[in-house]
Parts: structure tokens; sequence; C-alpha cells
């Protein structure tokens, strides 16, 4: 009891920088994830932006397929310069960019299927809009093998172009809740990871100072039991800060749990809390200087944010950096986030996916414990 009693004070001393964190976390979830009212029942048709480059002269089937991109989706207000159509992609300001080839006419009127151009992101717009790209240039590679008129070929591509069918809403998934869910835990586990393993190291820290351990060694409590105390605590800290991450997602997205996927979301994040718990006692076993560890704190809890997909979604990335990103345990919490947030059923291949990027952060966990194990006993003998 006297070693959890002094447990408790360090703690209670390191404290502000889990309210700093915290704050952080709500400002985050005030300004950049907040899900609309309502739900999956508000669904309402969206254009996606896009942008048409013709690379070549302008004709009547470069002209059939503007019009026909115009009065499916919105023109972008973006000009053609490639960095300013990168960072629009970037910003979410354009879904698709198209780059007609000089040769576009002519292939088509060989029933030859040109290399189109595109640009886009990962997003429900995006998709939208390549497919109406598809069915265009289908249409007119199919008629372009039987009509050499060029006026002929626009007309039969026009009269086909206008048959539609009618949409029916099968699923209730509110994806767009789901999204900003996982955005917000995946940012979340920055500051789970730098707030817990900070007061972690700090706490076990002050327990290693070389007058601590000094009356550790002449009192008669055990050496097992003080070690006992200090895992216990440090574990209800993991504890109360997973509570803590999943009840502030939990007020600033209440609709999360009206998805049904609430409390995956929660699973998630107290299996994530197992490796940062082991990673903050391996890091205790590294050093006991408390300078050098608020620095080796912050230098990983941002290098996992950065390369695992927590600021910057990972398919804005260089496969490099993703690959580097996989060695850290966060890859695997902030794919199992978003793979909630995309899959259509909790079944087949998507659930398996998950549960094998559950049994991987336990794996993580197991491997940091040991490492920690070994280097106390190596420090020991020394």
């Amino acid at each position: 009891m006297t070693v959890f009693k002094g447990f408790v004070r360090v703690l209670l001393r390191n404290l502000g920088f889990v309210f700093v964190f915290t704050a952080i976390m709500v400002v985050i979830g005030l300004t950049a994830y907040q899900a609309p009212a309502g739900g999956a029942a508000n669904f309402t048709a969206d254009k996606p932006k896009t942008i048409l480059i013709n690379q070549g002269s302008e004709t009547p089937l470069t002209r059939a397929f503007d019009s026909y991109l115009r009065q499916r989706t919105s023109k972008a207000d973006v000009k053609s310069s490639e960095r300013e159509i990168d960072d629009a992609l970037y910003y979410e300001a354009l879904a698709y960019a198209v780059y007609l080839p000089p040769d576009f006419t002519d292939k088509i009127l060989k029933g030859q299927e040109p290399t189109v151009g595109i640009k886009s992101r990962a997003s429900a717009q995006s998709a939208s809009a390549e497919a109406l790209v598809t069915r265009f240039l289908r249409l007119a590679t199919g008629y372009g093998k039987y009509l050499n008129d060029e006026d002929e070929l626009v007309k039969a591509i026009e009269s086909s172009a206008k048959l539609s069918a009618d949409v029916v809403l099968t699923s209730q998934l509110d994806t767009k809740t789901l999204m900003l869910t996982a955005g917000l835990y995946n940012f979340g586990s920055y500051t789970l990871m730098a707030g817990s393993i900070y007061v972690m190291t700090m706490v076990l820290a002050a327990f290693a100072e070389i007058n601590v351990r000094r009356r550790t060694v002449v009192s008669s409590a055990k050496p097992l039991r003080i070690d006992l105390n200090l895992n216990i605590g440090c574990a209800i800290i993991m504890l109360l800060l997973a509570a803590l991450n999943v009840g502030l997602v939990s007020v600033l997205i209440p609709a999360s749990w009206s998805t049904g996927r609430g409390g995956l979301f929660a699973l998630n994040t107290f299996v994530f809390g197992l490796p940062v718990l082991a990673l903050g006692f391996l890091m205790s076993k590294i050093t006991t200087n408390k300078q050098a560890l608020s620095a080796i704190v912050n230098v990983i809890a941002l290098a996992s944010s950065f390369l695992c997909g927590a600021f910057i979604p990972t398919r804005l990335m260089p496969e490099a950096v993703v690959a580097v990103g996989q060695v850290l345990p966060a890859f695997y919490y902030i794919d199992n986030n978003n793979t909630l947030a995309q899959m259509t059923t909790f079944s087949g291949d998507d659930a398996n996916h998950f549960w094998i990027n559950i049994a991987v952060q336990i794996g993580f966990a197991i491997v940091f414990w040991i490492a920690s194990l070994v280097l106390e006993r190596y420090r020991r003998r020394v």
C-alpha cells in the first residue's frame, strides 16, 4: 500500500501533461471531426468535382465528353497546372482530373480505347467520377467499332448516355460518421501514446531514482510486490486513459455508437493500450533520465502518428514510408479503425483482417514485455 500511495503522488504531479493532450484532442474533435445531424437516413446525391484537360485539339467528340461531365459532375474551380491540381486533390477541392491525349478522337474512331490520364484521391466522389468516365469511354469505344462518322458517333453516345436507372438505397450504413469516428480515433492514437507513456515513464523513473531504490531495498517490502504494485498502477493508468479516449470520441461524435461499431472501435483502443503499456515499461528500462524520456516519448509518438497514418492517410504517403510504418503497433491500430469505417458488414475477409490486426497488436505487446524483462535482468547483473 505504501508503494501504491507513492505511485499516486508521483502520478498526480504529472497529470498536467495528460490534460494538455486531452485538450488538444477536444479542440481537434470540435473543429475537424464533427458528424452531421441525422445520419445514414439523410442520403443525398452529390456531384463529384472534376476537371477535364484536353491535351489535343478540340473535336465534336471531346466537346461531347466535356458536356457529358458537366451534366453529371460539378466543375472544380482549379487551374490546369499540375501543382494546383495536386493541391486541390489533397485538400479535397477536387475529386477527379481527366487528361485527354492528343490522339483521343482518332483512336476512338478506329474502335480503340485511348489511354486517358487521370489523377484522383481515394474517396466516394472519385469512385463516382471514375464510373462516369469509364461509362463514356466504353460507349465511345464500342460505337467507334461500327461508326466511322464522328457526328453519328456523338449522337449514339448521347442517346445511350441518357439512359438511367432508379437507385434504391439498400444500406443504412452511416459512412460519414464512421469516417469521422475513425479519423478522431486515429488522431487520438497520438494523444493516447504520448500522454500515457509520458506519465508511466515519469512515475517509473521516480521510483528508479537512487535514493528511492535504496529505501525500497532496506524496507520490508519485497521487490516482487513492489514491481507488482507498479505494474498494476501503470495498467490502471492505461485503462483510464484508453477509457478517456473512448469517452471523448463518444462525446464529440455521439452518433458513433449508433453505427453499431462503437464497441469495436473501443475494443481496438483498449487492445492498442497493451503495446503502449509494454512500450512504456521498455522505455523506462532503457533510461531513467526524465529529460531523455520526455524527448524519446515525443519522438516515438510523433513518428508513429506520421508514419502510421494518424495525421496523413497512408494512401497519400509513399510506399516506402508505409512499409516503415508497418513495424510500429500504431499502424495496425489505425488500419483497424479505417477498416471499421470502410467495411459494409463486419464479416468475411474484413472481419478476419480486423482480428488479425488485433493479434498483431497483442504480439507487439508481448515482444515489448520480453525486451523489457531482458533489459531489466541485464541491468541487475550490471
